[in-house]
């Protein structure tokens, strides 16, 4: 039976932020994994830290695929699930804040709290305080990736589900509204996308957590319902993702505007444009239009939110990174990971990428159309995941 922890690993604005532990016990793990000690003493094992998915507006910690997280617990690693801040009020900047906290906590803290919560019992297992690899699902997968930058202890590998990030600067999030007058449909959803700072912290308690399941929590949590199905889409169809994710009002239009804007310095002696690991369509003369736009919008986002932009960061030093997304999806377009792969093989990370075919968001827990069985898909596209991660989570000389 999988020995489970909850805790608050970071309090903030009288929220209590908080992480589930997942343990295994000896009889769950398989006899070829299994590891045994003859003083009986703990066994110290790496984990795997997942962020939920949820648009970054809705979700919980308890709001992911149980394929993955039984293949974790049986190949003798932890599972650990945290809350985080979710967008109105909150931004990414509260987001890197949870995360970076959230790390600190698992290495100096997570060890004294299992052991006081069991009264000084001797577990079956440690869990590592440096051995953490990382993975997110959909919009989960963005503090995922600033984990890889930003954490200490870093992140040994990073696994990615139709994950959010790779690709920032797309036509998916750098768009003008879907329709004129977009604001007259915005109905309950109003309340998060009001024009003032003022009308927000009026109407908004912030929260760490909003259960994905439509029958849980609606009574507690202000606007349950629109945060679950309305606010991601709308904030993608009117073109102002990144104004809230960023907290910078304007700045999804600043961008289109700059991806639009020729600059001289782009065909002068101007000093090389910082490669975006893009895979560009090209024109007729030869130069990559896609390419050059995205280099624009780069160019234009503000200092202060550029470290909330992943994509700009990726060097030789980021994890290992295990990508997997659907061909179909339309929530996280498929292009993201495609991006990200790119990126990474250019610098020389090691980098995985499986495309299911013809699959869409959340086949690992949604039943797709043709009927078959999540379980078959995960193993299918999924399967190899965790050994991927395992493979990096050792001690590395001088730890």
């Amino acid at each position: 039976m999988v020995q489970k922890y909850t805790f608050t690993y970071f309090r903030v604005d009288d929220i209590d932020i908080k992480v589930d532990i997942y343990l295994p016990e000896r009889s769950d793990v398989s006899e070829n994994e299994r590891v045994t000690r003859e003083d009986g003493s703990p066994i110290i094992i790496p984990s795997v830290v997942f962020f939920h998915g949820g648009g970054l507006t809705a979700g919980d910690r308890e709001f992911f695929s149980w394929h993955f997280h039984d293949q974790v617990i049986a190949s003798s690693l932890a599972f650990i699930s945290a809350d985080y801040r979710l967008l109105f009020p909150y931004s990414a900047h509260d987001i890197l804040e949870d995360v970076k906290a959230l790390f600190t906590y698992l290495s100096t803290k997570l060890k004294t709290d299992i052991k006081n919560h069991d009264n000084g019992k001797k577990p079956d297992f440690e869990i590592s305080e440096t051995l953490f690899a990382v993975a997110g699902s959909s919009a989960g997968a963005y503090p995922a990736r600033l984990a890889c930058l930003y954490a200490n202890p870093k992140p040994k590998a990073f696994f990615s589900l139709y994950g959010t990030g790779g690709d920032l600067l797309s036509p998916f999030y750098i768009r003008p509204p879907l329709v004129s007058g977009w604001e007259s449909g915005l109905r309950n959803c109003r309340v998060f996308m009001a024009p003032t700072a003022k009308d927000k912290e009026m109407n908004l308690p912030g929260i760490s957590g909003c259960p994905i399941d439509p029958f849980a929590g609606n009574g507690e949590i202000k606007f349950h319902q629109e945060r679950v199905w309305n606010l991601y889409v709308k904030m993608l169809d009117s073109g102002t993702y990144l104004d809230h994710l960023m907290k910078y009002p304007g700045l999804g239009q600043m961008l289109l505007n700059a991806s639009n804007t020729e600059h001289t310095s782009e065909h002068s002696g101007s000093p090389p444009m910082e490669p975006c690991g893009v895979i560009g369509r090209g024109s007729p003369s030869g130069v990559d239009d896609e390419r050059i736009k995205k280099q624009r919008m780069q160019r234009a986002i503000p200092q202060s939110i550029r470290h909330l932009f992943p994509q700009l960061h990726i060097t030789k030093d980021f994890p290992p990174t295990y990508l997997v997304h659907g061909t179909n999806d339309r929530a996280v377009e498929c292009r993201e990971s495609r991006e990200m792969a790119k990126r990474l093989c250019e610098v020389g990370v090691k980098c995985e990428i499986v495309l299911a075919g013809g699959l869409s968001h959340g086949f690992d827990i949604i039943p797709q159309p043709y009927g078959t069985p999540t379980r078959v898909l995960w193993d299918r596209y999924g399967g190899e995941v965790v050994p991927f991660l395992k493979r990096y989570l050792v001690e590395t000389p001088g730890q």
